[in-house]
């Protein structure tokens, strides 16, 4: 019998009052035994085949019982957020004084790189040091606020998901990055920021990698792009076959070469408009593919001039193929910087791919005009090498991990808003901020006038912390940055405290300086999932000492709880989460029983307010 099942054995006298009570209260590992035994795994379970009903909360079901905690639950199906009057009523009068000046809606520009690390761009401690200057990195973040701990998901499909729909990708299913020629579900049935902000008169466009389904009804066009010119999947697809640096094995074989000739994907550019007409461009391939990135910014740039001409507020979603491995670069930047390796010359790149995107608005008279974030996906990839040389093809992340982990170096992500006039030049802030919180605060700003309700959305509205002024005491509007990865729960950050239920190690020989993470990690329990570690990431970024504070349990814990309360509320979960034991969701229905999940969501109906003890 393993722990979890023996804890749980030992609390089947709980009333199911009780029960209730002690999940809110933050045991939710010991509290599942009151209706059933849990399952060691999916293959041992009998699935809960008849579907559950979703009757969702009418009202809202959580209050905080820690006095700690300072979020307030102003609807059932949203995030939490930290209450700032002072900044919300500053942050009106700007917006307004702005729409009085200009007579139009704002523009917005999301600038999002493959797999950089935080610690490339000049501005967060590489740049020159690193051997690769970002010198327009770096002057975005002096005429902006620099956020340091600004948050993606482990990998790159469900950071995009997240970012697009504003929720855990675990609620659309897009956990993991979508291999060559899978089939997926993609973003069916989300309702995207480019849908709400098409629908409130914005003109919308994407360019770059998608990595979100390439199957009928899976493109940005289906799902709320006006336009779209771009690669449909990640430029991995395209190249690993035919290098023979990274796959010998399949490129001198002439039968898997012929068998992955049968392998079905686009493997061309494309381009789609939402009245349903759609191009093929030329086929991405390793002379080709180097020179993309200069035809996306040619398209952005005409975008933007486009939408100008038009009088129409536009939203630019610019995703870069770059720095993801393995790097090719455009041949104007090969061996142009310092270090003069592919990585770093990709680097260079992005960089003047961003500085011509700034100077285009600039042209246009749009800067006064236009919020602009850049970011990343997640962080380096570490497991990446450039063939044989033993050079690595990756970035630099001055945190524990790299892609692929729950840990800070794995989705902690260098980001940087700016919107001259508005957000205050030269601010620096470590407040929370995850890119799922683009979603909302884009939404306000757009002038969207409502948001699904029949769904859990995790973002939250940060137009008032991101035009605050002054000192913001390192809080954002953000109390809590949670981390999950695939099906699974990991851990919590509140403030500057960081909670494990489960951690990731890397490598054969594990340790805080091993390297790698997206191909080469494993997940373990903490000593004490109850407790857990506790790591607090001002006094110890690189997670290597978990601490004890006894005081420091209520909160997270707390919080922790809630996270995986909306998993039950809304159960919507594709591909199933676990939670402590139990499957919930996915193809066969999950394990967790339909009487507990019926239950739960009749007393929160009842009487929400008994859920915090």
């Amino acid at each position: 019998m393993s722990p979890v099942e023996s804890e749980l054995d030992s609390h089947d006298g709980h009333s199911r009052r009780g029960l209730m009570k002690t999940l809110a209260a933050g045991a939710l590992a010991t509290s599942f035994g009151a209706l059933t035994k849990p399952v060691a795994g999916a293959q041992d379970a009998t699935p809960v085949t008849e579907s559950v009903p979703e009757p969702f909360p009418a009202s809202v079901w959580w209050t905080a019982a820690t006095p700690f905690l300072k979020g307030v639950m102003t609807a059932p199906n949203q995030e939490p957020a930290i209450p700032h009057p002072e900044r919300d009523k500053l942050a009106e009068e700007k917006l307004a004084a702005l729409r009085a000046k200009t007579g139009r809606k704002p523009n917005i520009i999301i600038f999002l790189v493959d797999d950089m690390g935080w610690g490339d761009p000049g501005c967060f401690g590489g740049g020159a040091a690193v051997g690769a200057p970002t010198p327009n990195m770096d002057r975005l973040a002096a005429s902006g606020l620099r956020l340091t701990s600004a948050y993606s998901q482990p990998s790159c499909t469900p950071t995009r998901a997240a970012m697009l729909t504003g929720r855990l990708p675990q609620r659309s299913g897009l956990t993991r990055p979508t291999a060559t020629g899978e089939k997926s579900a993609g973003m069916a049935g989300e309702v995207t920021i480019a849908r709400l902000l098409g629908e409130a008169g914005y003109a919308t466009g994407m360019v770059g990698k998608w990595h979100l389904g390439e199957d009928e009804g899976q493109w940005p066009t289906d799902v709320g792009f006006d336009e779209y010119f771009g690669n449909l999947s990640a430029n991995t697809s395209y190249h690993d076959f035919r290098d023979p640096e990274i796959s010998p094995e399949l490129f001198y074989n002439a039968e898997r070469m012929a068998a992955m000739e049968r392998v079905h994907f686009i493997r061309t550019t494309v381009k789609g408009w939402k009245d349903g007409r759609r191009e093929v461009g030329e086929e991405i391939n390793l002379q080709t593919e180097p020179l993309l990135e200069m035809e996306y910014l040619e398209w952005s740039q005409d975008f933007m001039r486009r939408a100008v001409e038009d009088d129409q507020p536009f939203y630019l979603y610019h995703a870069m193929n770059r720095t993801h491995f393995k790097n090719y670069p455009n041949p104007d930047f090969r061996g142009k910087s310092p270090a003069a390796v592919p990585y770093k010359d990709s680097v260079a790149e992005v960089d003047y791919v961003l500085g011509e995107i700034v100077k285009t608005v600039r042209e246009l008279g749009q800067e006064e005009n236009t919020l602009f974030i850049f970011s990343h996906d997640n962080g380096p990839e570490e497991d990446a090498f450039a063939g044989g040389t033993s050079t690595p093809d990756t970035g630099h992340t001055p945190f524990r991990g790299a892609k692929g982990t729950t840990w800070e170096g794995g989705v902690r992500v260098a980001t940087i808003a700016v919107w001259p006039g508005t957000i205050e030049a030269g601010r620096v802030s470590d407040g929370l901020f995850d890119l799922m919180d683009t979603y909302n605060t884009f939404a306000r700003l757009g002038g969207v006038e409502s948001l699904p309700t029949d769904r859990y959305i995790d973002g939250i509205d940060q137009t008032s912390w991101l035009l605050a002024e002054g000192d913001d005491q390192q809080e954002s509007n953000r109390e809590a940055v949670y981390y999950w990865y695939g099906q699974d729960f990991y851990a919590t950050r509140w403030r500057e405290f960081k909670r494990f239920e489960q951690i990731m190690t890397i490598g054969m020989n594990p340790g805080p300086s091993t390297y790698g993470g997206l191909t080469n990690a494993t997940r373990a329990m903490t000593s004490d999932p109850t407790i857990g570690w506790i790591f607090n990431l001002w006094t110890d970024p690189k997670e290597r000492a978990p601490l004890f504070r006894q005081w420091l349990a209520g909160p997270v814990i707390e919080l922790t709880t809630r996270n995986k309360l909306s998993f039950l509320l809304y159960p919507q979960a594709p591909r199933g989460v676990v939670l402590n034991g139990y499957i919930l969701g996915g193809p066969a229905g999950g394990t967790l029983p339909r009487e507990f999940i019926q239950a739960l969501q009749a007393d929160m109906r009842r009487s929400p307010g008994n859920q915090p003890d």
